[in-house]
This record gives C-alpha cells, sequence and structure tokens, in this order.
C-alpha cells in the first residue's frame, strides 16, 4: 500500500519545472552536508550532539556544517550534478557523483583534519565526506528507482519521431492500429489523395492533403512519412487493388515518393510491402521487388500476408505457400538494409542534431536524427536524453552512422571502433 501511495506522487513530481527539481535536489544535497556532520561527531564521540547547544563541540559542529555547505555545493554545481536531474542516476553516474565528492573530501579533510578547526575532531574530515558520498549516491540511486524508469519512459514516449501514414484505407488503419504502442514512431495523423476524406478524422487522428506536407513538416515536426498503398505488380495491379478495395495506382505511388523526394531531399521514407498476398505469382514478385528496388526509398517495413476468416481474401485462389512467403521476405528484408545503407551514406558529412538514449553497449551510446539514421557514439552521460548537434562520419560495423561534436577521420573511427571491441572480449 505504501508503495502504491509512493507511485502516485511519481507525475506530480516529473511535472514540476527544471528549476524547482534543481532547488529540491539542492535542498536535499544541503541536508545531508548538515546531517553526516552531525552522524559524523556521533560516531567520533558515541553520542549525539545538539548543534544549538553553547558548548565547544556544538560551536564546532556549527562551523563543521557550514564549510561542509560551502565546499560541497559550488563543487556539485559545476560538476553538473543539477543539470539534468534523472541524467545523474543510476549506477552508470557513480563515478561522477564519486568524483565531485572526492574533490570535496580533499578540501574540507585539509580543513579540518591537516589544519584543525577548534571543536571539530581531526577525524570528522575523513568520516563526514564518506558519509556523504553514501547519502548523495543513495540519493542518486533512490531517484532511479523512484523515479528514473518512469521520467525515461515518460521521455522516451513523447520524444518518439511523429510520423504521418500516407494512405487512409485499410492498410493504413491496421498500420495505424499496430503502431499505437510502439515505442519507434508516433502517428500523428493520414494524407490521403481523397477530396472527400480531408479534413475528416479516423482512429482519432487527422486525415491531411498531401499538398500541405512542406507546412506539416514543420508544425507538426514530421520526420517520418509511412506509405501504407501496397505496391503490386504493373498487369494484375487493378485486379488485385479493386479486391483489396483500394484507390491507388503504382503511377500515382512512384509520382507521391517522387514529389516526397523533392520537397523533403532527406526525409527517411519507410514503405510497408505486404507479401504473400492471393495470387502473386514469383514473376509478380520479382516485378514488385524490381520496382522497389528502383523506388528512392529509405527502407521497408514487409508484412507476409495473414489470412483472417469471413474475408474476401480468404476466399481467393492461388494461395501462396508459408514457405514462399518466408523466401520473399527474406528477399526484400536484404533489399532494406540495402536502401538503409544507402540512405545512411546519403547523410554522411553532415550536421545534424540527436536525441541519445540512455542505453549501453561496448562502451557505446544510441540516438537517432530527426530524419531516422540511427547513429552511435563514445558514452557520454551528458548527453543521455538530449539532443546534440554534432556530424555524421561513417558508417561504423554495426550499420550505424558515427557520430561526433566535431568531424572525424574514419579511421580514427574505425580504431576507436576496434579498441571498444577488444575491450568488450
Amino acid at each position: 500500500m505504501f508503495k502504491k501511495h509512493l507511485f502516485k506522487l511519481v507525475v506530480p513530481i516529473l511535472g514540476m519545472s527544471r528549476t524547482v527539481k534543481r532547488l529540491v535536489a539542492l535542498s536535499a544535497d544541503l541536508s545531508f552536508c548538515v546531517l553526516t556532520v552531525w552522524l559524523a561527531y556521533y560516531l567520533r564521540l558515541g553520542e549525539f550532539i545538539s548543534l544549538t547547544d553553547q558548548n565547544e563541540w556544538a560551536r564546532g559542529g556549527v562551523w563543521a556544517a557550514a564549510i561542509s555547505v560551502i565546499i560541497a555545493l559550488p563543487i556539485f554545481i559545476v560538476s553538473g550534478l543539477y543539470r539534468a536531474i534523472f541524467r545523474y542516476s543510476g549506477w552508470q553516474t557513480m563515478p561522477t557523483v564519486g568524483r565531485a565528492v572526492g574533490l570535496y573530501a580533499l578540501l574540507y579533510s585539509s580543513v579540518f583534519t591537516v589544519i584543525g578547526v577548534a571543536g571539530v575532531p581531526r577525524t570528522v574530515g575523513i568520516i563526514q565526506p564518506i558519509l556523504l558520498l553514501l547519502f548523495v549516491g543513495a540519493s542518486r540511486a533512490l531517484a532511479r528507482v523512484w523515479l528514473g524508469d518512469h521520467y525515461h519512459s515518460i521521455l522516451k514516449h513523447i520524444s518518439r519521431p511523429k510520423v504521418l501514414i500516407y494512405g487512409a484505407g485499410m492498410t493504413g488503419r491496421q498500420l495505424a492500429a499496430a503502431m499505437t504502442n510502439s515505442h519507434e514512431m508516433q502517428v500523428v495523423g493520414f494524407l490521403d489523395d481523397d477530396d472527400r476524406l480531408h479534413g475528416q478524422v479516423l482512429n482519432g487522428q487527422p486525415i491531411y492533403n498531401p499538398s500541405d506536407l512542406v507546412n506539416l513538416k514543420s508544425t507538426l515536426a514530421i520526420s517520418d512519412v509511412l506509405l501504407a498503398m501496397p505496391s503490386l505488380s504493373r498487369r494484375r495491379r487493378n485486379e488485385i487493388l479493386a479486391l483489396m478495395k483500394r484507390r491507388y495506382r503504382r503511377e500515382l505511388y512512384q509520382e507521391r515518393v517522387d514529389r516526397i523526394r523533392e520537397l523533403l531531399p532527406n526525409a527517411c521514407i519507410g514503405v510497408d510491402v505486404i507479401v504473400g498476398f492471393p495470387g502473386e505469382s514469383e514473376a509478380l514478385f520479382r516485378e514488385t521487388y524490381d520496382f522497389l528496388n528502383k523506388l528512392d526509398i529509405s527502407y521497408l517495413h514487409i508484412f507476409p500476408y495473414s489470412e483472417r476468416t469471413n474475408t474476401e481474401a480468404a476466399l481467393m485462389p492461388k494461395k501462396v505457400s508459408g514457405t514462399e512467403k518466408g523466401e520473399r521476405s527474406k528477399m526484400l528484408h536484404i533489399l532494406s538494409e540495402k536502401k538503409r545503407r544507402a540512405f545512411y551514406e546519403s547523410q554522411l558529412g553532415k550536421m545534424d542534431e540527436v536525441l541519445f538514449e540512455s542505453s549501453l553497449q561496448n562502451g557505446l551510446m544510441e540516438g537517432f536524427t530527426r530524419n531516422y539514421v540511427k547513429v552511435s557514439a563514445k558514452f557520454d552521460p551528458m548527453w543521455v536524453n538530449e539532443e546534440i548537434k554534432g556530424f555524421l562520419n561513417c558508417i561504423n560495423q554495426e550499420g550505424h552512422v558515427h557520430f561526433s561534436e566535431l568531424p572525424e577521420k574514419p579511421e580514427n573511427i574505425l580504431r576507436f571502433s576496434d579498441s571498444i571491441s577488444e575491450k568488450a572480449l
């Protein structure tokens, strides 16, 4: 019950302004300075003292607490412990806290252990910094356990790339429903060529005119347009599209992709492809494959056709076997990787902003640019959940784009990646 009430406080606390959060954390550290001095006296003398008394120990304790605050808070501020509260929580950031408290301990012990102050036992200059490290470290760990997971979850949810789905038909609705709980993208609307649909709402999302894409990109901060218009063969597209109750044609598809690329040269264009729809022969699949290969897109979302009962498609002849669908999906996945790499290569040498995640693998952290290029860089706790501007240098061994604040030579990046790999082994 207590734990349940405790977690109810998470949202109000996270809703505080950054300034208020910093003041709360600073006040907590100030309290720790005073509390640890008091505890250090107890450990040294074997009894608690009152800092309000007029004896020598009390006066010395007041000086010890005051000097602790004067030394600790500026060091913590300069070290960045209040710059972003939740960035400095968890075990990964303990070295940062340790360095800040270590510098504090050096100065504090110099005053009370080396030089000495009346009313302050010299051992207090050693005991108190140790206690302060434990309290400050524990407070950050508690923030990570209590607030951090919720904070990162909320932040990641809010900062997901915003996308529009091109096509308000059945495929578009199915794609939007499938992406409702997506951790990678956030659907904010549809695009459709049917004038009758413009201004309408579908599944809680507005339907826009494709000609407004340029304005939508800036007003809604759109990073991707997902095409939910199945690409089928030239010979049977009209027949199959009619069966699927689609309004789209191959030429229109090509035209829209070219138009998006013209308006947004650096756009990351993802295409949804249904594999194995009834009647899709080897020749028809090859024609679709060739069409996608020539299309100026960035990657594919491949969906093997799944038969549903009580649908027209379930009654259609010439079903595609599961083995054949698997082989065709594999071919499209390989094509998707080629498209993705070509898109990444087109972005090399450019400056862009990257939102980094807190994940740490082999000394590297990962993030995404505004146009959904996956990048990796040497882990820096200062970058977690922050948008960092820098350069896209080259594609590393993991297939991600190497990122740095300053341009780097590819050979230096490879040497760094190799050293990281050796340490991991």
